[in-house]
């Protein structure tokens, strides 16, 4: 009998052992799952974080159609957004490197459950052996058959207990493989609000350079005015002074005509008293009348005609 509860209590050992070990692993299971839950409040918190983010860019566009009315203000207000965008972009280049962070956390949890189940194999493996014990012990001990069947018993529920267990890391493994993707989602969201952002930032910097160069075609065209304004001034002043000109040249020509229209008659009067004189003395001469001859006639007219030009 002394023999036997020998034998028993070695047999229990292993088993105590074993179930020792078995809560261990359960409080282990329990902080993973703990460490679990405080992953998804993070998410939470991530995705509240993302949803104030979208607010801010709401405003954004409220503003930028604030800005298009309001064109005298619109460059300084280009250079605030400006800045704001940078912030921006070091916010979500911060959260991305929170999400490679937490991506790397995940890859651990996950070597640390296919180390577990490989452990929990081992345990099978070994749970097995026992069992192959545990039967040849019934047939060497026939008399302890019942407490071996108890044993039996137990190491069916152990067996499973670790089945269900195993179920359940297969489970938690599919759930982290669905959270990665869920985060390789997320990048892919913020990769894709970093290039809207920076399509912004550009599509800005465009209106700023459209902007200056309407000032700068505005310049020019103020300056292509006053030119023309100056030569539009010089044009009339020079028509005015040829209209000036003109009509001086057509008033001397005027007087020109009538002090030559005056000095032909004076002449014309000069010619017709010498005749008239010349007539006179000719008719109290010795000579006859018909003696006047043709050629004084002549040398008179010409004499005329010479006074007169």
């Amino acid at each position: 009998m002394r023999e036997s509860r020998l034998l028993l209590l070695v047999l229990l050992f292993p088993l105590l052992s074993l179930r020792l070990l078995l809560l261990v692993l359960f409080l282990l299971f329990l902080l993973l799952g703990l460490l679990l839950l405080i992953l998804l409040l993070l998410f939470l918190l991530l995705r509240l974080l993302l949803l104030v983010l979208l607010l801010p860019v709401l405003l954004l566009g409220f503003l930028l159609l604030v800005l298009l009315l309001l064109l005298l203000l619109l460059r300084l207000l280009l250079l605030v957004l400006l800045l704001l965008f940078l912030l921006l972009g070091f916010l979500l280049l911060v959260l991305l490197l929170l999400l490679l962070l937490l991506r790397l956390l995940l890859l651990v949890l996950l070597l640390l459950f296919l180390l577990l189940g490989f452990l929990l194999l081992v345990l099978l493996l070994l749970l097995l052996l026992l069992r192959l014990l545990l039967l040849v012990l019934l047939l060497l001990f026939l008399l302890l058959s019942f407490l071996l069947l108890v044993l039996l018993l137990l190491l069916l529920l152990l067996r499973l207990l670790l089945l269900v267990l195993l179920l359940l890391f297969l489970l938690l493994g599919f759930l982290l493989l669905v959270l990665l993707l869920l985060l390789l989602l997320l990048r892919l969201l913020l990769l894709v609000l970093l290039l809207l952002f920076l399509l912004l930032g550009f599509l800005l910097l465009v209106l700023l350079l459209l902007f200056l160069l309407l000032r700068l075609l505005l310049l020019v065209l103020l300056l292509l005015l006053l030119l023309l304004g100056t030569l539009g001034l010089a044009l009339l002043l020079l028509g005015l002074s040829l209209f000036l000109l003109l009509g001086l040249l057509f008033v001397l020509l005027i007087l020109l005509s009538i002090s030559r229209s005056g000095g032909s008659d004076k002449t014309e009067q000069n010619c017709r008293g010498d005749d008239e004189s010349e007539s006179f003395h000719e008719s109290y001469l010795t000579f006859p009348l018909t003696s006047v001859t043709p050629r004084f006639q002549r040398k008179r007219r010409k004499r005329c005609l010479t006074v007169s030009f």
